[in-house]
């Protein structure tokens, strides 16, 4: 037997709305109603199996609402005591499989069926400066900076997958974005950087260059290319990183 605490509570339901419409059933008048040129009939049926119909006044109304109310009750009947057969046969006949242990860690099946979350595929990182990833994600990922790590801990509570300084190969040079980020309900990569220290002027002459490399490369800023910026002045804020996720990834 099928022991579904759901459909077995069903059942149970069922067969006390069963009996309930059989005991309002009980007390209803013999007969029924039928309806002939917009007039009202009430029908019965003899001993010798003749049918019998008496016209109801609109004083005998009670009567016809009486017969009504049992026409509706005996339609209700039919289909609860239906869905209860249904029942009886489901719980009674149904073996269920338990397939999902084919998904488990441990089953040899699960690296055949499930194809790897596309953020937690290997991919080719920025080698330079490893010292420097020292800011935890609630990924798991370790970040250069405080305001990458908003970024990415924002992206992941929105199961936005992104992959943190992966490999772009260019005709001009490699580069690494600061993330490349699965746009949802697609595959279209967006690539997004974050400037940190645009109030450096060394480092505002890196990002023209890169910037240039990207649009050179086909990247439109907007569209398949967004940025951030910040200075000491005016730090990246969780509202502009929540706003960039709403207008460009949502």
């Amino acid at each position: 037997m099928y022991a579904n605490t759901t459909l077995v509570r069903r059942r149970e339901d069922l067969e006390k709305e069963i009996a309930q419409i059989r005991k309002e059933l009980a007390r209803m008048p013999k007969g029924s109603l039928i309806f002939n040129n917009n007039q009202l009939y009430h029908q019965k049926v003899k001993d010798n199996g003749e049918r019998e119909r008496t016209y109801i006044r609109q004083s005998d109304r009670e009567i016809a609402e009486k017969l009504a109310r049992k026409a509706y009750l005996r339609t209700a009947l039919l289909d609860k005591e239906n869905e209860k057969k249904c029942l009886d046969h489901f719980i009674k006949y149904r073996e269920p499989r338990d397939f999902g242990r084919l998904l488990d860690v441990d089953s040899p099946y699960r690296e055949l069926l499930v194809e790897p979350a596309w953020d937690r595929e290997e991919y080719d990182r920025n080698p330079d400066y490893p010292e420097n990833l020292i800011i935890p994600t609630t990924k798991g990922d370790l970040v250069r900076s405080k305001s990458e790590a908003l970024i990415a801990n924002a992206l992941y509570e929105l199961n936005i997958p992104y992959r943190y300084e992966q490999l772009l190969e260019t005709e001009f040079y490699p580069i690494y974005p600061d993330f490349t980020v699965k746009k949802p309900g697609g595959n279209k990569l967006i690539r997004w950087e974050h400037f940190g220290k645009i109030d450096d002027e060394e480092y505002r002459g890196k990002v023209g260059r890169k910037l240039v490399t990207y649009m050179a490369s086909g990247f439109v800023p907007g569209q398949d290319l967004i940025m951030t910026f910040e200075d000491k002045m005016h730090p990246l804020t969780i509202g502009e990183v929540q706003a960039m996720i709403e207008h460009y990834l949502l």
